[in-house]
């Protein structure tokens, strides 16, 4: 099955693409001047892509999902783009298969992108998933991305958390029975180095522990941690009585936010072990 040419040019209300599985390949000027579409995923399916079928897009993520490069139609192979516009390949992120980084990188067309990442996740596993801050249970700083010096930096100030900053903002995602963690800002995860946690472009597991203080990320480590459920960032103080299992002085109220041990806030009690007021309930 083949998306058509010129199927959908000027569709100016198209903001986000993903084709469909039986799709093989993308006629030409498919997708031209769809002036509003910033993301697409192309599936495995996918083998070709004709000239300028993405043309006058404003993308700004691209994910393919084969392990082989489509094939793509510059017509003369000339000294600019000519299936994904030239800003689209200035600005936007590229993200393919773990392992296939060299194949698009060298490969006639996906070499114009500037930004290529490696990724064994689907993006849109990743933009789909809740939003923490993540705060530690030792020095009750929180960690952020630190873009000057490419790392994890941490802010001590609940103050200081800006609730606009992707930077501030981490994720927990789940995928294939392992967890990892993503950082908004940096669009990188996280990895385990000994008792020290660095940031990386390819997905790599991380497991994930109930401590007694909190959860602990990296088995076999005393780092302890608090992910703390918020829709816009702020760091409440029932965030912190969970993380250091200060209780609440006063009678528990029942509406007190409460959380599983993967620092998810619930809309009710679950079977199983819940967070409420900085104590674990058990729920059978």
């Amino acid at each position: 099955m083949s998306i058509g040419e010129r199927a959908f040019k000027d569709c100016t209300g198209l903001t986000s693409l993903t084709i469909g599985n039986s799709v093989t390949s993308i006629g030409r000027d498919a997708f031209e001047d769809c002036s509003s579409l910033t993301s697409i995923i192309i599936p495995e399916s996918v083998t070709s892509i004709d000239y300028e079928a993405f043309w006058g897009c404003k993308l700004r993520n691209v994910l393919v999902k084969s392990t082989t490069p489509p094939i793509i139609d510059d017509e003369d192979e000339g000294s600019h783009p000519e299936v994904f516009s030239q800003s689209t390949c200035h600005h936007a992120t590229l993200y393919v298969p773990a392992g296939t980084w060299d194949d698009y990188a060298f490969s006639n067309g996906w070499f114009w992108f500037n930004n290529i990442r490696e990724t064994a996740l689907e993006e849109e596993q990743v933009s789909a998933q809740q939003a923490y801050t993540l705060m530690d249970a030792g020095t009750f700083a929180y960690s952020v991305y630190d873009p000057v010096n490419d790392c994890i930096g941490t802010i001590n100030s609940a103050g200081n958390i800006n609730e606009d900053n992707p930077n501030h903002s981490w994720q927990m995602i789940e995928a294939g029975g392992a967890h990892y963690l993503y950082n908004l800002g940096a669009k990188k995860y996280v990895k385990r180095n000994g008792n020290t946690y660095e940031l990386t472009n390819s997905p790599e597991p991380i497991d994930v522990e109930d401590g007694e203080n909190g959860l602990i990320l990296g088995a076999q480590t005393a780092q302890q941690w608090a992910l703390v459920s918020n829709d816009h960032l702020n760091v409440a103080q029932s965030a912190i009585d969970e993380v250091t299992g200060i209780s609440n002085l006063n009678a528990a109220d029942n509406n007190s936010p409460i959380y599983n041990l993967a620092g998810q806030r619930l809309s009710k009690m679950q079977r199983g072990i819940n967070i409420k007021d900085g104590k674990k309930v058990l729920v059978k």
